[in-house]
């Protein structure tokens, strides 16, 4: 039981707040500069979006995740998006996925698979236990957003965990972002 108990307690320790909106909206650049801690809301923001996408690594096959997470915290937050803020925010946050794998791989949290890691089975019934009412607080308290404000449930529920996920052609809200047509 202990043993299912720490799978299940990393799940919940990322679970969305309703201080993430405020959080997100007074997020302070300077998190952004080398030696910055994370925002405590905005790390619990990306390790639910990496368990939502198995984003353990940023490499060629996983660019498309990674720049949607990019793409994400950018709209989310008061960041400008510009390349430069852009850029130091992709360095950082490679950089977190990485030093996140090798510690959730020591904990035991995640396992290798070939080149790569996927969630170990007990995390993975802790993760689909919660992932569906976590898409349901972020879209609840992502709404107020003004990129979002006009949207409705299943718009911002795709936003909030990928486009994959709401199986649509049509493109999110004042979305720029180019859509793939493979």
């Amino acid at each position: 039981m202990a043993n299912t108990d720490r799978y299940t307690q990393h799940v919940d320790s990322i679970q969305p707040t309703p201080d993430e909106v405020s959080a997100f909206r007074n997020l302070d650049i300077a998190f952004l500069e080398k030696d910055a801690s994370w925002p405590p809301l905005l790390l619990n923001y990306i390790y639910r979006w990496m368990h939502r996408h198995n984003l353990y690594h940023v490499g060629t096959s996983r660019v498309g995740i990674f720049s949607a997470l990019i793409d994400s915290i950018v709209r989310r937050t008061s960041l400008p998006p510009t390349e430069p803020y852009k850029s130091a925010l992709a360095s950082k946050c490679s950089a977190l996925i990485r030093e996140s794998t090798l510690q959730w791989k020591s904990d035991c949290l995640l396992i290798r698979r070939g080149y790569g890691f996927s969630k170990h089975t007990l995390l993975k019934t802790a993760w689909a236990a919660q992932e569906e009412s976590f898409q349901q607080a972020e879209s609840t308290l992502f709404r107020s957003l003004p990129q979002f404000e006009h949207c409705g449930m299943n718009v911002i529920v795709a936003a909030a965990g990928g486009e994959e996920k709401r199986g649509a052609d049509v493109p999110l809200c004042r979305s720029t972002k180019k859509q793939r047509t493979d």
